[in-house]
């Protein structure tokens, strides 16, 4: 069977499987969708809404009750000479040692310095720092999933490649034969020639195993049995070198933003804050002592008030807390440029790698087109004893090589690709 021929064959089975091959999109979303990280993102959005909900109440008034008993040594009483006066027309018990109080008490903030938004901003850059933090794990995942892609794609084309070679040793199998039956060939020359098909089945072998074990990968990494599921050959992308979505870049600046809403944190510490507040409650004694001095009974009081609370003490550590703040801001973007640094020359490596590819492919037709023509001579010499079966064989190998060198070539060139678009989250 000729080149061409099982080139054509290859191909039309590609393209009638095509219509039902799984592609390495479909393969990313999946892995996505069966990858047990992907629950944190559920998470924290709950974690954030209780966190901006707990900043809120802070608005909400707030109700206490407090009940009490109480002994005192002494209570505060009349001048024995006011006590004598009073005395000759009412009776003044004076105040009880043994006091009791059942007491609500509201607290309704106006003015916390801005106490409350501040918590609500660090509530939602912590949560935008922890889903960034997941997605720079589902982008390492992305590159996994290309990376047994490709390798199930490229195992596949080997074992392709070693299908042809066995078709051409299968042929040349049958002309030894013939040479044999007519006494022009030895029985050694269709010894090598069952070496050579022996060997190519113990690669066949390990081809097959290397598949299976490649595919219970993907099947753990997309949850779905990939055991015989068809692969899409993907097409070649388009690729924005200017254009960086890395996650890790955005969390860089998450960060930054995480510091920057601390910074108002500390700045509500040092601000007055106002409230108004309201106690009702029923005891003894009450907020009349004259009248609780002489009937000495339980009543009931309230107090409203207008509370204005200064902790000046937020001023001792200030500017400690600010250094700090400045501190995690030039550490994140220290770290960033350092990153941004490493990715540039990952990139340019991916760069130069695709561009090498691209050039090597644009010979590999003719290679191969020169060594089928090659091998095809030395059939020809081979059947009129010019050489021997070692130089038809070692002919046939070096055809079989250049074309596994360009479908793996041509496959490296598209894997290389996708995990530039990978390192650029694109």
């Amino acid at each position: 069977m000729s080149m061409k021929r099982l080139i054509i064959i290859l191909f039309t089975c590609f393209s009638v499987s095509a219509a039902y091959a799984l592609s390495l999109d479909s393969c990313q979303a999946m892995a996505k969708r069966n990858y047990p990280l992907v629950k944190q993102y559920g998470i924290i959005e709950k974690l954030e809404k209780v966190n901006v909900s707990s900043a809120l109440r802070a608005w909400i008034p707030q109700l206490g009750f407090m009940a009490e008993a109480a002994y005192n040594s002494d209570v505060p009483a009349l001048p024995q000479e006011f006590s004598d006066i009073i005395n000759e027309f009412y009776e003044v018990k004076g105040l009880s040692k043994d006091q009791y109080k059942v007491a609500l008490q509201l607290n309704q903030q106006i003015w916390d310095g801005g106490l409350a938004s501040a918590n609500k901003k660090i509530a939602k850059a912590e949560a935008e720092v922890n889903k960034l933090t997941v997605e720079k794990e589902m982008e390492s995942l992305a590159k996994q999933v290309n990376g047994i892609y490709f390798t199930i794609l490229m195992l596949e084309s080997q074992r392709q490649t070693l299908n042809y070679a066995d078709t051409l040793l299968q042929g040349t199998l049958a002309n030894v034969e013939s040479c044999v039956g007519n006494g022009v060939a030895l029985q050694s020359d269709l010894d090598n020639v069952a070496l050579e098909m022996l060997d190519l089945e113990q690669k066949k072998i390990e081809l097959d195993h290397s598949v299976v074990a490649a595919r219970q990968i993907l099947s753990i990494m997309t949850g779905e049995d990939m055991a015989s599921v068809e692969l899409e050959v993907p097409e070649i992308p388009d690729v924005d070198y200017s254009v960086n979505n890395r996650a890790e870049l955005r969390l860089f600046d998450a960060k930054v933003a995480q510091a920057e809403a601390r910074r108002g944190l500390v700045n509500a510490s040092v601000i007055p804050q106002l409230g108004l507040y309201a106690q009702g409650f029923w005891g003894r004694p009450g907020l009349n002592l004259f009248d609780d001095m002489i009937y000495d009974e339980f009543s009931w009081n309230y107090i409203v008030g207008v509370r204005l609370q200064w902790n000046i003490s937020g001023f001792y550590n200030y500017r400690n807390n600010m250094d700090k703040i400045d501190f995690a801001v030039q550490s994140a973007e220290v770290e960033r440029d350092a990153f941004k640094f490493g990715s540039d020359m990952e990139t340019a490596k991916i760069r130069q790698e695709i561009e090498k590819m691209r050039k090597l492919r644009e010979s590999d037709d003719k290679i191969v087109a020169l060594r089928q023509s090659v091998r095809k001579a030395s059939e020809s010499k081979y059947a009129n004893g010019v050489i021997t079966i070692n130089d038809l064989l070692r002919d046939i190998t070096n055809e079989n090589n250049a074309v596994a060198t360009r479908t793996y070539r041509q496959l490296q060139l598209i894997k290389n690709i996708y995990d530039l678009k990978a390192t650029l989250n694109q």
